[in-house]
């Protein structure tokens, strides 16, 4: 759980005076994506970090075994999703938690 929140070290009025680069970094926790609401909060290392990731889990995927890996690493979040969509009939969902792979 995050307890330091930097949105709280800011008023609204002196949030909604910055730029959408100057928001960016309001929305990262552990220099991580927390919640995604502008394209401005990615800088360039964070996304080659998010291109490297999906370019391994693309590889990791092209055998059998590492399907199964994925399948297995993912379950307790598909899970998740599935459950709340049939609690919401369909809605959709919010988002609780970020996912750390």
């Amino acid at each position: 759980m995050y307890r330091d929140n930097p949105l709280k070290k800011i008023s609204w009025q002196d949030f909604q005076g910055l730029s959408p680069e100057e928001k960016g970094p309001y929305f990262l926790r552990d220099r991580r994506p927390y919640h995604v609401l502008t394209a401005q909060q990615f800088d360039r290392p964070t996304l080659e970090g998010i291109c490297d990731l999906t370019t391994k889990i693309r590889m990791i995927g092209k055998t059998k075994g590492g399907i199964h890996f994925l399948i297995f690493i993912m379950n307790p979040v598909l899970h998740a999703l599935k459950r709340c969509q049939k609690r919401n009939m369909g809605r959709q969902c919010p988002r609780r938690r970020a996912v750390r792979v």
